[in-house]
Protein backbone atom coordinates (compact mmCIF):
# COMPACT_ATOMS: atom_id res chain seq x y z
CA UNK A 1 0.00 0.00 0.00
CA UNK A 2 1.14 3.46 -0.67
CA UNK A 3 0.81 6.05 2.16
CA UNK A 4 1.34 9.87 1.24
CA UNK A 5 5.20 11.03 2.67
CA UNK A 6 3.22 13.50 4.28
CA UNK A 7 0.11 14.86 6.11
CA UNK A 8 -0.37 18.72 6.17
CA UNK A 9 -1.55 19.57 9.68
CA UNK A 10 -4.98 20.33 10.62
CA UNK A 11 -6.18 23.55 11.50
CA UNK A 12 -8.72 24.59 13.84
CA UNK A 13 -10.90 21.37 13.65
CA UNK A 14 -12.76 19.60 16.79
CA UNK A 15 -11.57 16.13 17.59
CA UNK A 16 -13.90 13.41 15.37
CA UNK A 17 -15.31 10.76 17.17
CA UNK A 18 -14.87 7.45 18.00
CA UNK A 19 -17.07 4.99 15.88
CA UNK A 20 -21.07 6.09 16.92
CA UNK A 21 -22.70 3.15 18.73
CA UNK A 22 -25.59 1.54 16.69
CA UNK A 23 -28.95 3.06 17.11
CA UNK A 24 -31.65 0.94 19.39
CA UNK A 25 -33.52 -1.19 16.18
CA UNK A 26 -34.97 -4.47 16.60
CA UNK A 27 -34.17 -6.92 14.28
CA UNK A 28 -37.46 -8.62 13.02
CA UNK A 29 -36.39 -11.09 10.78
CA UNK A 30 -32.79 -12.77 12.46
CA UNK A 31 -32.06 -14.15 15.81
CA UNK A 32 -29.04 -13.60 17.33
CA UNK A 33 -27.55 -16.32 19.79
CA UNK A 34 -24.33 -16.55 21.78
CA UNK A 35 -22.87 -19.37 20.08
CA UNK A 36 -25.17 -19.67 17.25
CA UNK A 37 -26.45 -16.87 14.09
CA UNK A 38 -28.97 -18.39 11.59
CA UNK A 39 -32.18 -17.58 9.80
CA UNK A 40 -35.51 -17.27 10.86
CA UNK A 41 -37.43 -16.66 7.40
CA UNK A 42 -37.60 -18.80 4.43
CA UNK A 43 -37.82 -15.68 2.24
CA UNK A 44 -34.41 -14.38 3.05
CA UNK A 45 -32.88 -17.68 1.67
CA UNK A 46 -30.61 -14.91 -0.40
CA UNK A 47 -28.95 -13.52 2.60
CA UNK A 48 -25.61 -14.93 3.28
CA UNK A 49 -25.72 -15.78 7.46
CA UNK A 50 -21.44 -15.11 7.34
CA UNK A 51 -19.61 -17.96 8.31
CA UNK A 52 -22.17 -19.48 10.99
CA UNK A 53 -20.12 -21.16 13.04
CA UNK A 54 -19.77 -21.59 16.62
CA UNK A 55 -16.82 -19.93 18.48
CA UNK A 56 -13.49 -21.70 19.78
CA UNK A 57 -11.93 -21.12 22.73
CA UNK A 58 -8.91 -18.73 22.73
CA UNK A 59 -5.42 -20.48 23.86
CA UNK A 60 -5.23 -20.32 27.52
CA UNK A 61 -1.97 -17.81 26.40
CA UNK A 62 -3.95 -14.74 25.72
CA UNK A 63 -3.67 -13.67 28.90
CA UNK A 64 -0.17 -12.67 27.69
CA UNK A 65 0.28 -9.53 25.96
CA UNK A 66 1.90 -11.04 22.69
CA UNK A 67 -1.32 -13.15 21.86
CA UNK A 68 -3.88 -10.51 23.36
CA UNK A 69 -2.14 -7.84 21.00
CA UNK A 70 -1.98 -10.25 17.83
CA UNK A 71 -5.70 -11.06 18.50
CA UNK A 72 -6.95 -7.45 19.68
CA UNK A 73 -5.54 -6.25 16.17
CA UNK A 74 -6.75 -8.35 13.91
CA UNK A 75 -9.81 -8.55 15.52
CA UNK A 76 -9.91 -4.65 15.52
CA UNK A 77 -8.87 -4.53 11.67
CA UNK A 78 -11.24 -7.12 10.54
CA UNK A 79 -14.60 -5.18 12.02
CA UNK A 80 -13.16 -2.01 9.92
CA UNK A 81 -13.01 -4.14 6.60
CA UNK A 82 -16.42 -5.26 7.19
CA UNK A 83 -17.90 -1.87 6.02
CA UNK A 84 -20.02 -0.72 3.26
CA UNK A 85 -20.63 2.89 2.40
CA UNK A 86 -24.22 2.01 1.42
CA UNK A 87 -25.11 -0.19 5.20
CA UNK A 88 -28.04 1.42 7.08
CA UNK A 89 -27.39 -0.65 9.97
CA UNK A 90 -25.25 1.14 11.94
CA UNK A 91 -22.20 -0.61 12.11
CA UNK A 92 -19.38 1.51 13.11
CA UNK A 93 -17.18 1.73 10.14
CA UNK A 94 -19.97 1.97 7.96
CA UNK A 95 -19.58 5.58 6.55
CA UNK A 96 -18.90 6.73 3.26
CA UNK A 97 -15.28 8.29 3.40
CA UNK A 98 -15.70 10.80 0.56
CA UNK A 99 -18.32 12.86 2.87
CA UNK A 100 -15.61 14.20 4.82
CA UNK A 101 -12.11 13.14 2.87
CA UNK A 102 -9.60 15.75 4.69
CA UNK A 103 -11.01 15.55 7.85
CA UNK A 104 -9.30 12.30 9.67
CA UNK A 105 -11.34 9.80 11.92
CA UNK A 106 -9.23 9.04 15.43
CA UNK A 107 -9.87 6.66 18.10
CA UNK A 108 -7.83 5.07 20.56
CA UNK A 109 -8.33 1.18 21.51
CA UNK A 110 -7.65 -0.31 24.43
CA UNK A 111 -7.28 -4.17 24.57
CA UNK A 112 -7.99 -6.40 27.11
CA UNK A 113 -9.74 -9.88 28.15
CA UNK A 114 -12.96 -10.91 29.91
CA UNK A 115 -13.78 -14.19 31.72
CA UNK A 116 -16.83 -15.75 30.84
CA UNK A 117 -18.51 -16.67 33.42
CA UNK A 118 -20.17 -19.40 32.63
CA UNK A 119 -16.85 -21.08 31.69
CA UNK A 120 -13.82 -19.20 34.08
CA UNK A 121 -11.21 -20.96 31.83
CA UNK A 122 -12.60 -19.21 28.48
CA UNK A 123 -11.85 -16.20 27.65
CA UNK A 124 -13.04 -13.00 25.37
CA UNK A 125 -11.38 -10.33 24.33
CA UNK A 126 -12.43 -6.55 24.68
CA UNK A 127 -11.19 -3.89 22.79
CA UNK A 128 -12.48 -0.42 24.39
CA UNK A 129 -12.51 2.69 22.00
CA UNK A 130 -12.85 6.38 22.71
CA UNK A 131 -12.08 9.40 21.28
CA UNK A 132 -9.32 11.08 20.18
CA UNK A 133 -7.32 14.22 19.57
CA UNK A 134 -3.97 15.40 18.46
CA UNK A 135 -1.47 16.78 20.98
CA UNK A 136 -0.04 18.22 17.76
CA UNK A 137 -1.74 22.10 17.44
CA UNK A 138 -0.26 24.49 15.10
CA UNK A 139 3.01 23.36 13.70
CA UNK A 140 4.97 25.11 11.00
CA UNK A 141 6.05 22.07 8.94
CA UNK A 142 4.02 19.05 7.57
CA UNK A 143 3.31 16.39 9.89
CA UNK A 144 3.82 12.85 8.76
CA UNK A 145 0.70 10.85 9.18
CA UNK A 146 2.71 7.88 11.59
CA UNK A 147 3.44 10.99 13.99
CA UNK A 148 0.08 12.29 13.72
CA UNK A 149 -1.57 9.32 14.89
CA UNK A 150 1.36 8.46 17.30
CA UNK A 151 0.70 12.31 18.72
CA UNK A 152 -3.18 11.32 19.19
CA UNK A 153 -4.62 11.47 23.49
CA UNK A 154 -7.81 10.23 24.30
CA UNK A 155 -10.31 13.59 24.32
CA UNK A 156 -12.64 12.03 26.72
CA UNK A 157 -12.41 10.52 30.18
CA UNK A 158 -13.67 7.29 29.64
CA UNK A 159 -14.21 5.09 26.71
CA UNK A 160 -17.59 5.35 24.42
CA UNK A 161 -17.40 1.95 22.91
CA UNK A 162 -16.44 -1.63 23.25
CA UNK A 163 -15.85 -4.69 21.04
CA UNK A 164 -16.48 -8.37 22.74
CA UNK A 165 -14.30 -10.38 20.76
CA UNK A 166 -14.87 -14.60 19.90
CA UNK A 167 -12.49 -16.73 18.01
CA UNK A 168 -14.14 -18.96 15.44
CA UNK A 169 -12.44 -21.62 13.29
CA UNK A 170 -10.39 -20.49 10.49
CA UNK A 171 -8.77 -17.35 12.64
CA UNK A 172 -12.33 -15.25 12.13
CA UNK A 173 -13.71 -13.55 14.91
CA UNK A 174 -18.05 -12.93 15.98
CA UNK A 175 -17.71 -9.17 17.50
CA UNK A 176 -20.46 -7.72 19.52
CA UNK A 177 -20.05 -3.66 19.29
CA UNK A 178 -22.15 -1.47 21.63
CA UNK A 179 -22.13 1.26 23.48
CA UNK A 180 -20.73 1.37 27.35
CA UNK A 181 -22.98 1.90 30.01
CA UNK A 182 -20.63 1.89 32.96
CA UNK A 183 -17.65 3.03 32.69
CA UNK A 184 -14.97 4.22 35.46
CA UNK A 185 -14.02 7.71 35.11
CA UNK A 186 -10.02 7.71 34.17
CA UNK A 187 -9.84 4.08 33.59
CA UNK A 188 -10.05 3.64 29.51
CA UNK A 189 -10.29 0.15 29.40
CA UNK A 190 -13.55 -0.35 31.63
CA UNK A 191 -17.05 -1.01 31.56
CA UNK A 192 -19.56 -3.17 29.36
CA UNK A 193 -21.48 -3.02 26.75
CA UNK A 194 -25.21 -1.52 27.47
CA UNK A 195 -27.65 -4.53 26.82
CA UNK A 196 -29.93 -2.94 24.76
CA UNK A 197 -27.73 -1.26 22.57
CA UNK A 198 -25.71 -3.43 20.55
CA UNK A 199 -25.24 -5.09 16.97
CA UNK A 200 -22.77 -7.86 15.85
CA UNK A 201 -20.11 -8.33 13.10
CA UNK A 202 -18.43 -11.04 11.51
CA UNK A 203 -14.61 -10.08 10.99
CA UNK A 204 -12.27 -11.34 8.53
CA UNK A 205 -8.69 -10.43 9.37
CA UNK A 206 -7.38 -10.74 5.71
CA UNK A 207 -10.29 -10.18 3.24
CA UNK A 208 -10.00 -10.62 -0.47
CA UNK A 209 -11.45 -7.06 -0.84
CA UNK A 210 -9.54 -5.03 0.50
CA UNK A 211 -6.12 -3.79 0.74
CA UNK A 212 -3.87 -4.59 3.96
CA UNK A 213 -0.52 -5.15 5.44
CA UNK A 214 0.50 -6.17 8.90
CA UNK A 215 3.77 -5.52 10.57
CA UNK A 216 5.01 -7.37 13.71
CA UNK A 217 5.24 -5.73 16.38
CA UNK A 218 8.68 -4.87 17.70
CA UNK A 219 7.23 -2.71 20.76
CA UNK A 220 5.63 -5.91 22.68
CA UNK A 221 8.91 -7.83 24.86
CA UNK A 222 9.25 -5.98 27.71
CA UNK A 223 5.90 -4.20 27.67
CA UNK A 224 4.33 -4.16 31.13
CA UNK A 225 1.39 -1.78 30.17
CA UNK A 226 -2.47 -2.10 28.85
CA UNK A 227 -2.00 -2.55 24.56
CA UNK A 228 -2.86 0.61 22.72
CA UNK A 229 -3.62 0.97 19.50
CA UNK A 230 -3.87 4.48 18.11
CA UNK A 231 -5.99 4.68 15.22
CA UNK A 232 -6.34 7.27 12.01
CA UNK A 233 -8.44 7.41 8.88
CA UNK A 234 -7.28 9.68 6.41
CA UNK A 235 -7.90 9.94 2.77
CA UNK A 236 -9.25 6.52 2.48
CA UNK A 237 -6.55 4.68 4.56
CA UNK A 238 -6.05 3.35 8.29
CA UNK A 239 -3.31 3.98 9.78
CA UNK A 240 -3.21 1.94 12.96
CA UNK A 241 -0.14 2.39 15.33
CA UNK A 242 0.73 0.17 18.69
CA UNK A 243 1.93 2.14 21.06
CA UNK A 244 3.59 1.82 24.61
CA UNK A 245 3.40 4.50 26.88
CA UNK A 246 5.24 3.51 29.18
CA UNK A 247 8.20 3.10 27.35
CA UNK A 248 7.59 6.14 25.27
CA UNK A 249 7.50 3.65 22.31
CA UNK A 250 5.18 3.42 18.71
CA UNK A 251 5.31 1.58 15.67
CA UNK A 252 2.84 1.06 12.74
CA UNK A 253 1.49 -2.43 12.75
CA UNK A 254 -1.22 -2.44 9.98
CA UNK A 255 -2.47 -0.37 7.25
CA UNK A 256 -5.62 -0.74 5.63
CA UNK A 257 -7.17 1.03 2.39
CA UNK A 258 -10.65 1.49 2.77
CA UNK A 259 -12.88 -0.25 0.84
CA UNK A 260 -16.52 -1.73 0.46
CA UNK A 261 -16.96 -5.79 1.00
CA UNK A 262 -19.18 -6.57 -1.60
CA UNK A 263 -21.10 -9.18 0.34
CA UNK A 264 -21.90 -6.68 3.32
CA UNK A 265 -25.31 -5.56 2.12
CA UNK A 266 -26.07 -9.38 1.75
CA UNK A 267 -25.09 -10.70 4.97
CA UNK A 268 -25.80 -7.64 7.90
CA UNK A 269 -26.07 -9.10 11.24
CA UNK A 270 -28.71 -8.37 13.08
CA UNK A 271 -29.33 -5.83 16.25
CA UNK A 272 -30.30 -7.62 19.53
CA UNK A 273 -34.24 -8.07 19.75
CA UNK A 274 -35.13 -5.32 22.24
Amino acid sequence: MDFPSSLWPFRNRRPTQAPAAPPRTIARNLVTDYNDVHLTEGHLSNLIPAECLSPVPFPASIIQIPDLKHHGLRALCGAMMERHSKCSMGHPFCFDPDESPDDPVLFIAEVGFQRVSADPDNFVIANYLSRAESRITEPENPVHPFDYAVSLTFAGTVPETMMTVQMLPGGNYFVRYGAIFDPIPGDYSTGTIDPANWCTLYCDPEPPHAKITYWPSEITEGQQVVPRFRCMMLRGEWWIVDCDDGRGMGQQVAGIEVSDHPDHPLRQMPYQRG
